[in-house]
């Protein structure tokens, strides 16, 4: 059963990170870094490229998480039937007909 938690611990199961500890983690790092509740109330200075540097990290952990979420979605979650899908993922080949249908039916 794809989906399932059934068989997660097989070779052949389908990869899922909710059960992969270390993508919670560092997705929590992130989202908790990102938020500027460490710095002190009204904190301005120092300014980097006229921002205030609480900014700054706040987008470096942004652009962070997104990588982090972008590495996980591409490398860890078996988004597709990845033994017999087609490159392009729609379920169609080229000529627009859906795989395993007969011409004539």
């Amino acid at each position: 059963m794809t989906g399932t938690s059934e068989g997660a611990g097989r070779p052949g199961a389908p990869r899922e990170p909710i059960r992969r500890p270390w993508v919670w983690v560092v997705t929590a790092v992130l989202l908790v870094g990102g938020v500027p509740w460490y710095w002190p109330p009204g904190t301005v200075h120092p300014l980097v490229l006229g921002l205030p540097l609480w900014a700054l990290v706040s987008m470096a952990f942004t652009v962070a998480l997104a990588a982090h979420l972008s590495y996980v979605c591409r490398t860890q979650w078996a988004m597709a039937d990845e033994s017999g899908a087609d490159e392009g993922g729609d379920g169609a080949d080229r000529g627009g007909r859906a795989h395993g249908t007969e011409d004539g039916a």
